[in-house]
């Protein structure tokens, strides 16, 4: 690769240079010759030529030194996509955690998140999305709604192994979420957007039980912009179209709302619920949009 830049280097570069000036310098000798005393209309000529020739000089260069930076960054995406492929240990990371260097390849790709492949060592043994950008980085998203494309009224099998597509909408997993939760200290942090405007609530724990205590919820000290929406979930268990764990009486939260979620009788916050639907039964975070569908959400843990 560097033997071919340093061809393109002499063929674009060098070449004009010398080319330009032999024909420049035979020219101007050639009017000399052939009438010596010149006058000032031909100097003006020769002046006016030689402005000519620069500007062609300076066009061609331009074009060439575009040729060569489209032809060093074409090879340097097939290069780091060789690399990858051959190295996918080496430069992609394994952990998701704060103030994470972003990859040479996320970096070509524009991306605010890595999908951390699994690393059967470390207790995150399995595979996430981590956003690295937001408020230091090192966040594992658990739960993502942006395109409402996928079905969040789910049963409780499909609540502890997770659904969805990482590229676009998901829920990780109780059960992974209770490995993470187990194993270290994490902070909570829910984004939402109503009307066009981003908030965020910010809770200093998060733990989630296990499937035994039916993924019982708690949560730290509240700060944010969002409003402590899920302070009235806390200490809930969690319930399903298929599993009803709530307070209600004579009926279900999750079947009468939609979604999985930590239902007390019934909720204040509900952002797995029937998407775009209002009157309390859709994606609820009543400290922003009140009984309104929020516009898109994301939880995400960052272990402390």
């Amino acid at each position: 690769m560097i033997q071919r830049l340093c061809n393109l280097i002499f063929v674009y570069l060098v070449l004009p240079y010398t080319g330009l000036a032999t024909y420049e310098e035979e020219n101007n000798l050639g009017l000399k010759q052939q009438a010596p005393d010149l006058s000032k209309s031909i100097e003006d000529y020769l002046v006016e030529k030689q402005k000519n020739f620069k500007a062609e000089l300076q066009a061609r260069l331009e074009q060439h030194m575009l040729h060569i930076l489209r032809t060093i960054e074409i090879y340097s995406m097939s290069s780091f996509r060789s690399l990858m492929a051959l190295f996918p240990d080496i430069l992609k990371p394994k952990i998701c955690r704060k103030n994470m260097h972003r990859t040479i390849f996320s970096q070509l790709e524009g991306s605010s998140y890595e999908l951390i492949s699994p690393a059967l060592h470390r207790s995150q043994d399995f595979q996430h999305l981590c956003d690295y950008t937001t408020d230091e980085g090192g966040w594992i998203i658990v739960q993502r709604r942006q395109s409402g494309r996928v079905n969040f009224s789910r049963t409780w099998q499909e609540y502890k192994d997770g659904f969805g597509d990482f590229h676009d909408d998901f829920w990780l997993g109780n059960d992974k979420i209770h490995a993470l939760t187990m194993s270290w200290t994490y902070e909570l942090r829910v984004e939402v957007t109503f009307r066009g405007r981003k908030s965020y609530a910010l809770y200093d724990s998060f733990y989630l039980g296990s499937d035994f205590h039916s993924y019982r919820l708690k949560i730290g000290r509240y700060s944010g912009t969002a409003g402590d929406s899920l302070r009235y979930h806390n200490g809930g268990t969690f319930s399903t179209i298929d599993r009803d764990n709530d307070e209600m009486i004579g009926g279900s939260c999750a079947r009468k709302n939609g979604g999985g979620w930590w239902f007390v009788n019934c909720d204040t916050a509900n952002l797995n619920g029937r998407w775009g639907v209002g009157q309390d039964r859709g994606m609820e975070w009543s400290g922003v949009g009140g009984y309104q569908s929020v516009a898109s959400s994301e939880m995400k843990i960052r272990r402390v």
